[in-house]
């Protein structure tokens, strides 16, 4: 482009076109949004740090920043991020890593995450029920947790049980109508925090009606990972029993092979429920079922893991196009692999498998894909891939 000062972009001592900053700073708020998105730009960057008018522009006054986007490094600038930020602006909130401790963040989540009312994209976000977070005296917090009430001093800030903020939390993430993508790690290492999981936040997931995609790993002790998975079978039936909108579900580190094989059927039922729905989505289409199953790291993989996901799977296997494993069989005889290929031969929309990690010596690959094309397209791809990064 010309840098005259008129048709281009910039004047040739390097300071931003009036015009274009006019132009800008006419428009309307979800422009200068979108102008905030590409700050990673340098043009972008230089065209936004070097003119106030522009920046004073990008803040609403008591309210906050204009951002569709929030991507935070650390958990303290997710937290300013939901605290400053005009909500109704934000689309997405992708961290830009898994942070390990989320007592800094959980406060804020619950405090302000009802209001971001437009939002479609939530994690990667790590939800822990063990620790402690602190509430503000002024927060809606403090009226709501019988923890926060009991606290002598009324302007000391509350310490409170993260798990007491799982309930608060999973109604204001329903307040998230537009909410189409959800990436979670549940964390949980003592009794009390599993049944809060199972018992009203896993359940109540169920119940976002407008999501797509969902992704949920589970990071539990031995004692744990069973009642999580109870859990995961409420929510997948509650899930069934609404006008979903869910295509794609990933399942990461479950300890499948710990599961009653009662909550394995409930799984196989919800899942069946599920993609047999004749309803339309939110948007008005038809829901097409559950059309892509990832399961990764299932364990234990020595001790039927991949055997107890096939049995929860087999509901699905009507809409079923995608499914992708990784990790998921046994690595000296394949445990869980014959098991695979049943479950894939019962499928008859599938178009796609993933066979992702190392393979055991003893597995024949040639078979497994004749025996699976035998019974459902000679079309179908079945790729042997390494393990995606995380």
């Amino acid at each position: 482009m010309a840098e005259d000062g008129k048709s281009g972009h910039a004047h040739p001592d390097g300071r931003p076109n009036q015009g274009v900053i006019s132009f800008i700073c006419s428009a309307e708020p979800g422009l200068l949004g979108a102008l905030l998105a590409g700050l990673r730009s340098a043009e972008v960057k230089f065209l936004y740090c070097g003119n106030r008018e522009l920046r004073d522009l990008c803040v609403i006054p008591g309210e906050g920043c204009i951002c569709p986007s929030l991507s935070p490094s650390t958990p303290l600038a997710l937290a300013a991020g939901l605290r400053s930020c005009v909500a109704t602006q934000v689309r997405a909130i992708r961290p830009t890593e898994l942070f390990t401790v989320s007592s800094a963040y959980i406060p804020e989540l619950v405090e302000h995450l009802g209001g971001f009312t437009r939002l479609e994209e939530l994690g990667p976000l790590l939800l822990e029920g063990s620790g402690q977070a602190w509430v503000a005296p002024e927060s809606k917090l403090s009226g709501l947790l019988p923890e926060a009430k009991q606290q002598a001093d009324p302007a000391a800030p509350r310490i409170v049980s993260c798990r007491s903020l799982l309930g608060p939390l999973v109604e204001e993430l329903l307040c998230c109508t537009y909410l189409t993508s959800v990436d979670l790690t549940i964390r949980c290492d003592d009794t009390a925090s599993a049944h809060a999981f199972r018992d009203h936040f896993l359940p109540r997931l169920g119940s976002l009606r407008s999501l797509r995609s969902l992704s949920l790993d589970f990071d539990a002790t031995m004692s744990c990972g069973p009642q999580l998975l109870v859990g995961l079978a409420r929510m997948l039936k509650v899930f069934g029993s609404t006008a979903t909108s869910l295509e794609r579900l990933r399942l990461g580190y479950m300890r499948f092979s710990e599961a009653a094989d009662d909550v394995l059927v409930e799984m196989q039922m919800g899942l069946m429920q599920m993609c047999n729905q004749a309803t339309t989505t939110p948007n008005g289409s038809r829901y097409p079922g559950l059309k892509t199953i990832e399961v990764c790291y299932p364990q234990d993989q020595e001790l039927g893991g991949l055997d107890a996901v096939c049995v929860a799977l087999e509901g699905a296997v009507s809409t079923l196009q995608k499914v992708v494993v990784v990790e998921a069989w046994g690595t000296a005889d394949g445990c869980g692999l014959e098991s695979l290929c049943e479950l894939l031969q019962s499928c008859p929309r599938l178009r796609e498998v993933d066979l992702c990690g190392e393979l055991p010596e003893c597995f024949n690959l040639a078979e497994f894909k004749s025996n699976v094309r035998d019974k459902t397209s000679s079309e179908v791809s079945i790729n042997v891939r390494p393990i995606p990064r995380q």
